[in-house]
């Protein structure tokens, strides 16, 4: 089930209700400030790994984009952005939240940079009203920076990729503080794996990947712009890194 417009009209506590009567915790678990690690992170991810928050529509799909990501250690499904505490499933979009992901990377072989560019990538950035056939805010695109150094950097992936001229409109994704990570119920994480054909039905019919392909084609899952890459990080090592998210 998908929180769409048909949800105009129904009143919070109804929500509520609906959440305890369907078993669905109200509180799902502790929001997680700038900077900390979401559920799924296990004992490998290695010290100095850092974290970011992206909207990208379902978080179903951007969750699974990005765990073949170059450089990513962790993804997991959550709420951020809005007002309420202890958002759920139900009424996170009441809450003015938007579905988000947590990345968990590794600065030593992707940078903040980088990650924005394959979330452009793997959206529509010029749609303000939803991502594809979900429509709300709640559905809608947007990066989160942590400090002045993110911002310019997300700033400076927009501006190169509007530059590019391979949109028909300039980029409108939202770029904001970032605020607490609420995570999703544990039936959300990971949901590509756990449900794979419900999972793929919707995939398929939601218009992503079709547009992804006809944008991007083969450079959907590559970083191509400059500073995607920490300094070092040789020709060779980002072909590597690239083909190895592919295997994950």
């Amino acid at each position: 089930m998908r929180i769409t417009r048909r949800f105009v009209g129904v009143t919070f506590p109804l929500l509520l209700g609906l959440a305890m009567a369907l078993g669905v915790s109200p509180c799902p678990g502790q929001g997680r400030a700038p900077g900390a690690k979401g559920p799924g992170t296990g004992d490998s991810i290695p010290a100095g790994a850092k974290t970011a928050v992206f909207a990208g529509g379902c978080f179903w799909c951007i969750e699974s984009d990005f765990e073949k990501a170059p450089g990513v250690l962790d993804v997991a499904s959550g709420y951020g952005g809005g007002t309420m505490r202890n958002p759920t499933y139900l009424t996170y979009a009441y809450g003015k939240h938007r579905e988000v992901i947590l990345v968990t990377y590794d600065p030593r072989k992707v940078t903040y940079a980088g990650l924005v560019e394959f979330l452009l990538k793997h959206v529509n950035p010029v749609d303000r009203g939803g991502s594809f056939i979900d429509r709300g805010q709640q559905y809608s695109p947007a990066i989160y920076y942590e400090n002045d150094d993110e911002k310019a950097a997300a700033q400076r992936v927009i501006k190169a990729i509007d530059d590019m001229k391979v949109l028909r409109s300039k980029i409108a994704v939202a770029v904001l503080p970032r605020t607490a990570f609420w995570p999703a119920e544990e039936y959300h994480q990971d949901y590509h794996d756990k449900n794979p054909e419900k999972y793929a039905q919707y995939r398929a019919r939601c218009g992503r990947d079709s547009f992804v392909k006809r944008i991007w084609g083969a450079e959907a899952d590559k970083l191509t712009l400059p500073g995607a890459y920490p300094e070092g990080v040789a020709a060779g090592e980002k072909e590597k890194a690239v083909e190895s998210s592919r295997g994950k």
